[in-house]
């Protein structure tokens, strides 16, 4: 490492590190070349168990706001993170290489059970029909998580696939502590997943040690932004036509149901350029800056903090995390 770095002009250089069983690093080669300032954070580079350094040209080892932060990222990928001076002769750890989590496996004829006539689910649902095809699906999804990889299902309609993959994922939850990402093509679907089909698992599951807890995230289009929505009912003159639309009466609504969703929205009266509107929705950085998405009353804010304690969320549209600086 230190020849790495004379090479670069004593310059900052990362590394992505071998870590032994004992905690030392054993071998490292070079993934980026930077600034005496800063170099590349590129995590992708590292695999769990690793260890990424860097050096700080200066031969201050004291971590800056920048580093804590890639330090943390760098941690939540089970890759340790540490701090190197250029003749490579100190190290200062600043998070430990995450000890791998041992998950309990889930009983793939438990989960199939829960859907049976007897189980969890029969008695709370009333008028309940028996699906072998559903408790199958269960099983296999099961077998999913407990092994890992990837599985491909196909199922007609009528089987209950709902059922068959959010049943294993509530009781992978409650035993391991792991949320679940549903991804759904339709917000329909979505809806009904949030609306009906959770609720009832929830009172199913309802007697365990921690309640099983969703939440709903859509994409940023599908929000009313009611800071603009204020603004533009406000002003004299507006892009969407404020005037012509019962804004007021559907922020009331919106208000009394917890949200301010799209979904639903009348459409009677429909303005010519819904999709460009800076009123009917929302944008990653929209004009109402980060200031207005933490306030109670903005529901995109609300329901990504709400993502984040819930033990199943359904969530479109991600962009992958840019790419980090030091």
């Amino acid at each position: 490492m230190a020849s790495a770095i004379a090479e670069a002009g004593g310059r900052e250089v990362s590394f992505v590190g071998t870590v032994n069983g004992e905690g030392v690093v054993t071998d490292a080669h070079v993934i980026a070349r930077g600034t005496v300032d800063c170099v590349l954070a590129l995590p992708g580079e590292a695999e769990r168990g690793d260890m990424v350094l860097h050096n700080h040209p200066g031969g201050d080892l004291e971590p800056s706001t920048a580093d804590l932060h890639v330090a943390a990222t760098m941690h939540d990928g089970g890759i340790g993170f540490g701090i190197i001076d250029n003749d490579a002769n100190e190290l200062y750890v600043v998070v430990e290489v995450p000890k791998p989590k041992t998950n309990e496996p889930i009983d793939p004829v438990a989960q199939a059970d829960a859907l049976g006539p007897d189980g969890r689910v029969a008695k709370v649902l009333g008028q309940f029909e028996d699906r072998p095809s559903q408790r199958d699906m269960a099983a296999y999804v099961a077998d999913t998580y407990n092994d890992g990889g990837i599985s491909l299902l196909e199922a007609g309609t009528g089987i209950g696939k709902s059922f068959a993959y959010l049943v294993p994922a509530i009781n992978w939850g409650l035993t391991n502590g792991e949320r679940t990402v549903v991804s759904t093509n339709t917000i329909n679907l979505q809806e009904q997943l949030v609306g009906k089909d959770l609720p009832l698992l929830a009172r199913a599951f309802a007697d365990a040690e921690r309640p099983p807890t969703f939440a709903l995230l859509k994409g940023w289009n599908n929000y009313l932004c009611l800071s603009r929505l204020n603004l533009a009912v406000g002003g004299t003159t507006s892009a969407c036509r404020a005037s012509t639309w019962p804004w007021e009466a559907r922020a009331r609504c919106s208000s009394r149901s917890g949200g301010t969703s799209l979904t639903g929205w009348p459409t009677g009266r429909p303005t010519p350029r819904m999709g460009r509107c800076p009123i009917c929705r929302t944008s990653r950085r929209g004009t109402c800056g980060t200031r207005s998405r933490r306030s109670p009353t903005c529901v995109r804010g609300s329901s990504a903090r709400t993502s984040i304690v819930a033990s199943c969320s359904r969530r479109v549209g991600m962009r992958p995390r840019p790419t980090s600086w030091w």
